[in-house]
């Protein structure tokens, strides 16, 4: 979605209203949460962590609905896409131990990471084509 409709590439966030400034802080916090689980070898839990983010992500895009407010109102539309890729950006760190193969597809569409942080993504950076990081079982 955000490849079709931010020119193919990492839109600017506009304004970020509470519930964009939330699901960042959710996403920090789990990081360090997933992190300090890591470190003390309690795999499942992070996991668990990472899953319970991701989970978040996808209520506050169901929430938000970018497909709906970027008809109406672009700039919000793009705001929206900005925060969820760059929540996707601290999740995938969490699953990077679990899915080395997904992440690294990941790195090559949004850039690389250098540790347990959600890095600030640069605007108007080129984005790659997607393509499904899974294959659809049948």
């Amino acid at each position: 979605m955000t490849y079709k409709n931010a020119a193919q590439a990492i839109p600017s966030a506009g304004e970020l209203t509470e519930e964009d400034s939330q699901l960042l802080l959710l996403v920090d916090n789990a990081l360090q949460t997933a992190s300090s689980q890591f470190h003390q070898v309690e795999l499942r839990a992070a996991l668990r962590t990472a899953m319970e983010t991701a989970k978040e992500t996808n209520k506050y895009l169901n929430a938000t609905e970018p497909w709906k407010v970027l008809k109406t109102d672009k700039e919000r539309g793009l705001t929206i896409l900005y925060v969820a890729l760059s929540a996707i950006n601290g999740i995938r760190v969490m699953f990077a131990p679990f899915l080395p193969f997904s992440s690294q597809d990941l790195d090559t569409m949004l850039g690389e990471t250098t540790g347990w942080v959600r890095e600030d993504l640069k605007p108007g950076t080129a984005l790659s084509k997607p393509k499904p990081l899974f294959q659809k079982v049948e």
